[in-house]
Order: C-alpha cells, then sequence, then structure tokens
C-alpha cells in the first residue's frame, strides 16, 4: 500500500509535511507580495517561501498596509510570533537578535541624530 498526499492542484507527495508546506507556498505565491525579505548577508530571499523569510530573514522592507497586515497574520498563525509591536506598518525593519523582536530602522536614524547631537555642540 502506499499513500500519497495531493496538493490542491493536483501535484503529488508522499509526505503530508512537504504536500502543506508546498500548497502554502502556492497560496503565498498567488497573492503576489511585493515585499522582500534579506538574509544575513543582505540577499533577497524568496517572498513565496515566507515561512522561510520570516524564520530566517534579518531585513525586511514592507510596501503596504495590506501586505504588512498579510505578513503578520501568517506569522502569527503559522509561527505564534508577532511581528510589530503595535499594529502592522509599513517600512523598513532589521531583526534585533538580542531582543529577539523586529524593529523599525528608522529608530537607528533618530539613535544616531541623538548621539551626534552630543558631538556636534
Amino acid at each position: 500500500m502506499e499513500i500519497i498526499y495531493r496538493a490542491f492542484d493536483g501535484k503529488e507527495f508522499k509526505n503530508e509535511d512537504e504536500c502543506l508546506s508546498y500548497e502554502h507556498q502556492q497560496e503565498i505565491k498567488a497573492l503576489n507580495l511585493q515585499s522582500r525579505f534579506f538574509n544575513f548577508d543582505g540577499e533577497v530571499m524568496d517572498i513565496n517561501d515566507l515561512y522561510h523569510c520570516i524564520e530566517n530573514g534579518w531585513y525586511m522592507d514592507i510596501v503596504s498596509i495590506e501586505e504588512a497586515r498579510i505578513i503578520a497574520e501568517y506569522a502569527e498563525r503559522e509561527m505564534s510570533l508577532v511581528l510589530f509591536k503595535d499594529k502592522p506598518t509599513i517600512g523598513r525593519f532589521y531583526y534585533n537578535d538580542g531582543a529577539e523582536e523586529w524593529h523599525n530602522i528608522e529608530e537607528l536614524y533618530s539613535v544616531y541624530a541623538d548621539k551626534l547631537k552630543i558631538f556636534e555642540g
């Protein structure tokens, strides 16, 4: 006896997890997301593998509120992770490994500007 797992588009798998992963990727692909994730080295990641992006991404560029909401809901539903402190928002973010949370890159600019004022007198 052989058990075959068939995705909604007819593609067959021998493993349930692979089939489910494939279906999730296809659903994400259909959304045609324009936001981007980057790995530690700054290389663009494949947004269609959103789970991998969230799990391994170090930087993200969220281009619309709608995409922010979709990505945040996915992270909470599939990974039990909260990506945004308050509410989903657009912007460029980096992952703070020490705090284990995403921060808007604009925060770095304000911290830098405050420190720079000290030297500028």
